[in-house]
């Protein structure tokens, strides 16, 4: 397998903010005018969701690419509002596990529905494809880091 070129690399990068970019845009928009979720809370509830168990705010923090503080403080304000619960782990006592509520899962669910409306139907064979690359790429930079 060959190097890619800088360029590649490059080019790549800029096209993947600008994606992610427009696509936060768009989805902020929507879903704080249809279900007035906030983007940051819908990134956390459906992390949570595409879990089959209990997370801690480490594991929650990682998977969101964000420092503990700021999920701690999301989580705060989703258990407030009956979204998450959080109770202590099982594994440690240092630490608590956050699962959905009821009425977290079916915020997910249609936030889904509008966030995946965003993205052109007759292209999901491209997205799963795009996603499976940028997965890859993404466990190779942090092998690499």
């Amino acid at each position: 397998m060959t190097e890619p070129a800088a360029d590649d690399i490059t080019r790549l990068w800029l096209l993947a903010r600008r994606v992610s970019t427009q696509l936060e845009r768009s989805a902020e928009a929507e879903l704080r005018a249809r279900l007035d979720l906030p983007l940051p809370l819908y990134a956390l509830l459906t992390t949570l969701h595409s879990t089959d168990h209990g997370v801690n705010q480490q594991e929650v923090a990682e998977l969101l690419g964000l420092a503990k503080s700021s999920v701690s403080r999301q989580i705060e304000a989703a258990a407030r509002a009956g979204l998450v619960a959080v109770a202590p782990s099982t594994a440690s006592r240092r630490e608590n596990s956050v699962t959905l509520t009821a009425a977290g899962r079916e915020l997910v669910v249609a936030a889904d529905e509008i966030v995946c409306a965003l993205g052109p139907a007759s292209a999901s064979a491209e997205i799963a494809a795009a996603s499976a690359a940028l997965e890859a790429m993404l466990e190779a930079v942090k092998v690499g880091a």
